[in-house]
């Protein structure tokens, strides 16, 4: 159980290094598209400046909503609702559903199941 949370606690900051490292090259990316088209003239330089603007836009608000949305999405991932917690849930769920069946449903069940 320990290992899992250090595991945990591990990728969080990987994960947070490489959001980091993302956001700085999209915004670069963003600061290189102003500053050609401040060189520009004309409806060039409205473009290129519109575009950098809606690109930082775009990538301030999607950075706040990952750090607030993705912070509970991992959450529940290390609290076990991942693909495996949900499985395990899956199968708790049949067996509960199996031990209320009757003798002859489980006859044909196992009879179904051989063929």
């Amino acid at each position: 159980m320990m290992m899992g949370g250090m595991m945990g606690a591990g990728f969080g900051w990987l994960f947070l290094l490489y959001t980091l490292l993302v956001l700085f090259l999209i915004l670069g990316f963003a600061h290189i598209i102003w500053l050609m088209s401040v060189k520009e003239s004309g409806s060039s330089k409205l473009i290129g400046q519109i575009i950098s603007i809606v690109i930082v836009v775009l990538v301030v608000i999607l950075f706040l909503y990952g750090a607030i949305y993705g912070r509970g999405m991992m959450k529940n991932c290390m609290m076990g609702q991942g693909m495996m917690g949900k499985d395990m849930m899956m199968k708790q769920e049949m067996m509960k559903g199996m031990e209320k069946m009757t003798p002859e449903m489980k006859k044909m069940m196992e009879k179904n199941w051989k063929k």
